[in-house]
């Protein structure tokens, strides 16, 4: 399964890529970085990882809970945001199904509470080692994990910014 940061950058290239007006608060955009990540937060609990928080029950959790709280904000739901949220937690979905995984059972239980694994055959992210992180083998393990992330999102994320940064209105210039 993809490192943290893979998962941070997917979330990243969906904040980007869904500004249309180059309107993006930094807050938005750590907003989408963190949903794309949460559902690892599963690891802190034993035997729950990869099942309901890599669901699309929990996404359509944090689809409803992001309308509500911009709803209750605005007085309307901002569906930019609701929207950009959703498919940042769907990122992590989507990362961890194209993921090698080694783990037995193998995948995610994408449409919990059904006992299904899914993945992908088609390893597009390597495995991380989770376990005694700083030994030399973890860490190699790791570094090539982390390497394909760069290389696969790293440039999504960067032409998602570029596009976003030329929608930017100019700086106003003094005469």
């Amino acid at each position: 399964m993809p490192s943290p940061v893979g998962h941070v950058l997917a979330g990243l290239t969906v904040a980007y890529a869904t500004d249309r007006r180059g309107a993006a608060t930094p807050r938005f955009v750590l907003a989408c970085a963190l949903l794309a990540a949460a559902p690892d937060l599963d690891l802190l609990v034993p035997g729950t990882h990869r099942r309901f928080s890599h669901s699309l029950f929990a996404t359509g959790l944090v689809m409803l809970v992001t309308w509500a709280i911009t709803r209750v904000r605005a007085g309307r739901a901002d569906w930019r945001v609701v929207i950009a949220c959703t498919l940042a937690t769907a990122s992590h979905l989507v990362t961890d199904y194209f993921s090698a995984d080694p783990a037995t059972p193998s995948g995610i239980q994408l449409f919990w509470p059904w006992q299904a694994w899914l993945k992908s055959n088609w390893a597009l992210f390597l495995p991380t080692e989770r376990f005694a992180p700083f030994s030399s083998f973890a860490m190699a393990i790791n570094a090539q994990a982390l390497a394909r992330e760069l290389l696969v999102l790293g440039p999504l994320c960067l032409l998602a910014w570029l596009r976003r940064r030329r929608r930017l209105p100019a700086p106003a210039t003094a005469p």
